[in-house]
């Protein structure tokens, strides 16, 4: 079997690796050199500080215990927003763990070492690891994302034909991975699907022994989102619920059906678009579909089975915001849904192109690599640009503007100082993205005081009892004299 093929050569992958990881470096390295702060990250960052005892219990709250211990340990490790850029760091080397562990897979799956790398290096460069590198708050998403890829892997081969104890240690193992990387973020543990995809519709084994597979690899994801449910309930039970919504589950199946039509998926079927297009999604579903159903083999019976198969892989890579009350879907949700997507454009494409009788197998196979490869060059040079121009500079220009301010405060006015936030409108940017891209961060009422008190220990001043206000435009003349203000709406003069 192909997923069984093994690393032949393995010093012919050294340099690949090396280069795509290079590429996945030079593409983020913005998001490691500037100093900012994203929205999240002052709040979170503030209350490390003060001993983490409110992030611990949002994150727990949430089901995310280990995330809240990577936060709690490593945000007071960094201590200031000018050394977010060390953690940072870590998201793009967990970034490049993932970049390379798809690369390897698809190696094994039958991929050229060259379609292989162009499709990893496409998939890091997507919008949802733009967000995951570039939010300090994302500590090591994109790994977890691995680690539930590695639980796909593990249980994909629990074949009969195994000793009952190693199929037991193996599927453990499995469920094991699995929990884990739910426990870090609910949405990277749905990649463990992505891979399941990647497997099962690129074998060419029989339809009954694909079914077997995904029955088990559907056993052990079920295993470990119980564990995990239970995880959430407990945290919920302690520390009560950081958000009703996010808590409860949806009652309304059909809304939630519908909304997953028209707002994820529609966004994921737009691959790199930060301005999805309802007509372009459209098209994009027929062109899969239709490529799909050529590129399996078999009877139409057999096609319509394997195609079923990836139909109910879309909505269980997006399973953890289904199955909440909460719509809320930005781009860092979809960390296995879009790749999905992606993946499933190749196969289509391989497909199309498999139904070209009059070229050689060698020219498909050198137009499908033209066309990924050129989907991963525009979407490298598109990634630096959104982090660069949506992310990083506007994020720092806005932190340096609110220490300029600062500065300006006399100490002795200093106890309370009274916050006016950047409006949506006072953006950099000529658009926004949900609260991901060209949102200002001092638009969001829970990143106000930490900006300010970090901000206020990174000028020397001592943060400590300062009383932050946030107030509007309005209420300015009815301030006392002298009082100390910051005015973000000067954000809007950096255009």
């Amino acid at each position: 079997m192909r997923a069984l093929l093994p690393l032949q050569n393995r010093s012919a992958h050294i340099p690949i690796l090396l280069g795509l990881l290079l590429c996945v470096i030079v593409m983020y390295y913005p998001v490691v050199s500037a100093t900012y702060g994203f929205t999240d990250d002052y709040y979170d960052l503030q209350d490390a500080l003060m001993g983490g005892h409110n992030l611990w219990r949002h994150q727990v709250s949430e089901g995310r215990p280990l995330m809240g211990i990577m936060q709690v340990v490593l945000l007071p490790l960094a201590g200031t927003v000018n050394n977010l850029g060390w953690l940072r760091a870590i998201n793009l080397a967990s970034l490049c763990v993932l970049a390379g562990a798809i690369y390897l897979g698809l190696y094994r799956l039958g991929f050229t070492r060259a379609l292989a790398a162009a499709f990893s290096l496409g998939v890091a460069a997507l919008p949802c690891f733009q967000i995951c590198t570039a939010w300090a708050a994302m500590i090591a998403v994109p790994f977890a994302c691995a680690l539930a890829g590695a639980a796909a892997w593990l249980a994909l081969t629990l074949r009969g034909d195994l000793k009952p104890t190693t199929r037991l240690l193996r599927g453990g193992l499995a469920g094991a991975a699995l929990l884990i990387s739910l426990m870090i973020y609910q949405p990277a543990g749905m990649f463990f699907w992505v891979v399941v995809a990647m497997s099962l519709l690129t074998s060419r084994e029989t339809v009954s022994a694909a079914m077997r597979k995904f029955s088990s690899c559907l056993a052990i994801s079920v295993g470990s989102i119980i564990a995990e449910f239970i995880v959430f309930r407990i945290g919920t039970a302690c520390y009560g619920a950081s958000d009703e919504q996010r808590a409860g589950l949806t009652r309304d199946v059909l809304g939630k059906a519908i909304w997953f039509l028209r707002r994820p998926l529609r966004n994921a079927l737009n691959l790199d678009a930060l301005h999805p297009s309802q007509d372009f999604a459209i098209l994009a579903a027929i062109f899969i579909a239709g490529g799909l159903v050529l590129y399996f083999v078999g009877s139409w019976k057999q096609r319509g089975a394997r195609l079923g198969i990836a139909l109910i892989l879309m909505p269980l890579s997006y399973l953890p915001n289904l199955a909440a009350a909460d719509s809320y879907g930005p781009p860092r949700t979809q960390v296995a849904l879009t790749p999905l997507l992606a993946f499933f454009f190749v196969l289509a494409l391989r497909g199309y192109l498999g139904a070209l009788q009059s070229f050689s197998r060698q020219s498909r196979d050198q137009l499908l690599l033209c066309v990924v490869s050129g989907w991963a060059i525009v979407s490298a040079f598109s990634a630096r640009h959104n982090v660069i121009k949506y992310m990083t500079e506007p994020q720092a220009i806005e932190y340096r503007l609110l220490k300029s301010q600062l500065q300006r405060i006399e100490p002795a006015y200093a106890a309370t100082i009274y916050f006016i936030p950047a409006a949506l409108s006072d953006r950099l940017t000529e658009f926004f993205c949900y609260d991901e891209f060209g949102t200002p961060s001092s638009f969001k009422v829970w990143a106000q005081e930490g900006m300010v008190k970090c901000g206020l220990r990174e000028i020397g001043r001592d943060a400590t009892g300062v009383k932050v206000a946030s107030i509007t435009p309005e209420q300015l003349p009815q301030l006392p004299a002298r009082a100390a203000v910051v005015d973000m709406r000067q954000l809007k003069q950096f255009r």
